[in-house]
């Protein structure tokens, strides 16, 4: 559904750099915000980072994926913290 601005709204659009919010005539609260697209780009540029992984970042991210009940911590698991499964150290 893609309804249309009324002129009235389009213009406040317009007057308020490209965001605009409406509030509920009885509660006051605000119940709609209404952005125009350019600013929706700028912001989608600031909230998704779509960059590569540092290797630190990636080891973080799989550390909390694995860890848990169902990961890691699982029952039985514990077998695995021996130095054989270790990492390998750094080569120079």
């Amino acid at each position: 559904m893609n309804p249309k601005l009324t002129d009235d709204l389009a213009k406040a659009l317009d007057e308020h750099g490209g965001k605009l919010t409406l509030q509920h005539p009885l509660t006051g609260q605000t119940v709609i915000v209404i952005i125009g697209q350019r600013l929706e780009e700028e912001m989608q540029k600031v909230l998704y980072d779509d960059s590569e992984l540092s290797p630190g970042e990636m080891i973080a991210a799989a550390a909390a994926a694995n860890s848990g009940p169902e990961g890691w911590d699982a029952p039985g698991m514990e077998v695995y913290d021996g130095p054989e499964y270790d990492a390998p150290p750094d080569k120079p």
